[in-house]
């Protein structure tokens, strides 16, 4: 089962007008398992969302199978008026800082860093050997202009 975390900002003009679609809206996902509704009450927006400074916060968590009723439950609050904004994350999904407890990506990882320090090594000799190549160049053509100075 994918965990996932459902956050809503509600527009509080509508709000008081519309609460049985928000009842409706907020226990869409209450039969799932391990299903918690957090209100998290009225905040101020970090800017304003359609002319609106304040919206009602409201977050849910819940775990499920059922992708066709999250993308449903998507397309639903997308047409609603009563929704400022909305976000749906997948918590089972490895972003971030969760990926480095994924064992497959480390192992992935390390091995693209260990190809990448392999062509840097292999870089870096190819360098050397050109600047070897050219001192050397340079210590013959001075040698050579040497040589001709002291025969004259």
């Amino acid at each position: 089962m994918a965990k996932y975390e459902i956050m809503l900002l509600v527009d509080i003009d509508q709000e008081a007008k519309s609460k049985d679609k928000l009842e409706g809206i907020l226990s869409t996902f209450s039969k799932e398992k391990n299903y918690k509704l957090t209100d998290l009450e009225v905040k101020d927006l970090a800017y304003k969302i359609n002319k609106k400074t304040k919206a009602h916060y409201y977050l849910i968590n819940f775990e499920s199978n059922n992708s066709k009723k999250i993308n449903d439950f998507h397309h639903e609050l997308t047409l609603s008026n009563l929704i400022i904004r909305h976000l749906i994350i997948n918590l089972d999904k490895d972003y971030g800082a969760r990926a480095v407890n994924n064992s497959k990506k480390v192992e992935l990882a390390t091995k693209k860093k260990a190809k990448y320090d392999e062509i840097m090594e292999k870089i870096q000799k190819a360098k050397e050997q050109k600047e070897k190549a050219q001192k050397e160049l340079v210590d013959l053509t001075s040698d050579n202009s040497n040589s001709e100075v002291t025969n004259e």
